[in-house]
């Protein structure tokens, strides 16, 4: 995933808007430069070093944010963000510290957490420019998302398809008899008369 793109999200908050996301944005770069934990890390693989390998590989993070964002808790009644070991946040703060580009995404109207809400080593998050992603708007907002992606420096491109070439047809042309309905020149009602198309030859 060298030169890649890392979604960050809550399975409890974001999942549909980031599963509906990454399938855009494989459109746009391909498979093999996107990276989501449900679908990109291989079944039996240790968590931790594959995430350790994604963030080495990445080039931008896009953390997104929806309204539970922030106030999630586990099954104890402990919020997420606030627990050292919380997946969430490590990847997060690992690429904050690593000068990787993290990208806040504000989905469906959700807005950034006060600094009070967030541990101290999330905070520099806030000072990210963010983007809004709203179902309402999402062919806009994403395409908009796609065109600052594609002008980061060191952002991996999809590779270009070769168009595949025209078929040749051989010169003349054949005869295919379709039965059809014509009008009748001595009535208007139709009457059923066979008719012929002339179609290209094939190869």
């Amino acid at each position: 995933m060298s030169g890649g793109i890392f979604i960050s999200y809550r399975r409890d908050d974001t999942r549909q808007a980031a599963g509906r996301l990454a399938d855009d944005l494989v459109v746009a770069f391909g498979r093999e430069h996107i990276f989501r934990d449900i679908e990109t890390i291989e079944i039996g693989v240790d968590f931790t070093q594959a995430l350790e390998k994604a963030l080495g590989e990445c080039e931008v993070m896009l953390v997104l944010i929806g309204h539970l964002w922030s106030g999630i808790t586990d099954a104890q009644g402990v919020r997420r963000l606030g627990k050292a070991d919380d997946w969430i946040r490590a990847e997060i703060v690992t690429a904050l510290q690593r000068g990787i580009r993290v990208v806040p995404v504000l989905v469906d109207g959700a807005e950034l957490p006060a600094a009070s809400e967030l541990p101290e080593d999330l905070q520099p998050l806030l000072r990210r420019q963010a983007l809004e992603l709203a179902d309402a708007r999402w062919a806009s907002d994403v395409a908009r998302l796609v065109e600052g992606l594609r002008a980061l420096p060191g952002l991996a491109l999809k590779p270009t398809v070769a168009t595949p070439p025209s078929p040749v047809h051989r010169p003349g042309v054949s005869k295919v008899w379709v039965r059809g309905w014509l009008p009748s020149s001595s009535c208007s009602r139709p009457t059923a008369r066979p008719f012929c198309r002339p179609t290209p030859c094939g190869p």
